[in-house]
């Protein structure tokens, strides 16, 4: 996502969707929303206020209710995740493979390695 000014911005915390679009095209209190998910209206709120993340039963939960699945919630769950660890300033170095040395006896190669026997020079 870029924002007006062409820049990434973090995808919207699922929490944010529900917030200010879902909650108002359903026309739904967050009461109601908690008690219709058989959840605590304490729990809903830290999601509205993105103080929690989507858990698994959760993501079922409003996959049921709103019909888009738990594989929706997750997914916005984990693109938003996925960003704030991209813009954190940690340094990992790629694992490098490290060379076996093998030692080979005189006139004698390792299984596996051929070498012709014709020999050109240009």
């Amino acid at each position: 996502m870029k924002d007006l000014w062409g820049r990434e911005s973090c995808p919207p915390h699922p929490g944010e969707i529900l917030k200010e679009d879902i909650l108002p095209h359903y026309q739904i209190t967050r009461k109601d929303l908690a008690k219709h998910l058989g959840i605590s209206t304490r729990r809903l709120s830290d999601l509205l206020h993105e103080r929690c993340e989507i858990s698994l039963d959760l993501a079922l939960r409003l996959g049921a209710a709103f019909g888009q699945g738990a594989h929706f919630w997750l997914g916005l769950q984990m693109q938003h995740n996925l960003w704030q660890a991209r813009h954190q300033d940690v340094k990992v170095r790629p694992v490098q493979r490290k060379m076996e040395r093998r030692s080979c006896k005189p006139g004698k190669l390792p299984k596996g390695i051929l070498i012709s026997s014709e020999v050109r020079l240009s």
